[in-house]
């Protein structure tokens, strides 16, 4: 096999990898239906759904972060009865670790939710305060990764100690994190650039090494 099949092969197959890992869709039927506690919502653009490993589903909306347990939905937000909760009610992105701690990024800053006493704490320190977080996720190693700024954050998900972080370039230039991939099978992790394309994680070299891509416009 020639070098440009071999990329090209490897291309679709990681694309055909990132759409089922990610919509897990097979031969099955497609409907529509409204959220039965829409009306509850404190905003109605609904950024991120999220199903943690309860079962509970966690909507990022532009005016709080919500958890629908079946019957109504709990909105964890700065208000004028709890002020200080977070620093930006607009909820960019969620995820959880194997601990089921639940970590989301806002317009300012990143924080933790304990789901025992539904505690918030702020991610402290790292310029955090001051970026949009465009994307976070949870692997299997236990690590967090954080995208922003230009660059992706790795974080114990027990102690929530920055372990390392990585620039992120696609030719040369700066570039924003889209999304995290972490293959279930090899546990590479994956990402794709707002403004570029794919990118995997070298171990060897601990950098997101950029990946072939063939298409004139981004992932």
């Amino acid at each position: 096999m020639n070098k440009a099949l071999y990329h090209c092969t490897t291309y679709m197959f990681l694309i055909i990898t990132f759409i089922a890992g990610t919509c897990k869709l097979k031969s099955q039927n497609i409907g529509r239906f409204e959220l039965p506690h829409y009306n509850q919502l404190p905003n109605k653009q609904i950024k991120k759904i999220f199903q943690d490993s309860e079962g509970f589903i966690w909507y990022c909306t532009e005016d709080g972060l919500c958890r629908d347990d079946g019957y109504n939905i709990q909105i964890f937000r700065s208000d004028f009865k709890t002020p200080d909760v977070i620093k930006h009610n607009h909820i960019t992105c969620i995820t959880e670790d194997l601990s089921g701690k639940i970590w989301f990024g806002t317009l300012r800053g990143a924080y933790i939710l304990d789901k025992n006493d539904y505690l918030i704490t702020p991610i402290e320190g790292h310029g955090f305060d001051l970026w949009s977080i465009d994307e976070i996720k949870a692997t299997s190693d236990g690590s967090v990764y954080i995208a922003t700024n230009n660059k992706v954050y790795r974080f114990d998900a027990r102690s929530a100690r920055l372990i390392h972080s990585y620039d992120i370039e696609w030719q040369g230039v700066p570039n924003k994190v889209s999304s995290f991939f972490e293959d279930p099978q090899t546990h590479n992790l994956w990402i794709t650039l707002q403004k570029g394309g794919l990118c995997r994680f070298d171990r060897q070299q601990q950098r997101f090494v950029p990946f072939y891509w063939p298409l004139g416009t981004s992932p």
